[in-house]
């Protein structure tokens, strides 16, 4: 699973590549196809 992570609005979103979750119980795992980014994190990227 690949992510936009955002840790500061001073710094570019970081690009990083992470396991697939598994979801515990009592837990529900939800599928996300796609999300948006804020325009100012777009213009940092």
């Amino acid at each position: 699973m690949n992510a936009a992570v955002v840790e500061s609005f001073e710094r570019p979103p970081q690009y990083r590549t992470f396991e697939e979750p598994v979801a515990q119980s009592g837990e529900v795992l939800v599928s996300v196809r796609a999300a948006t980014l804020s325009s100012l994190v777009r213009v940092q990227a």
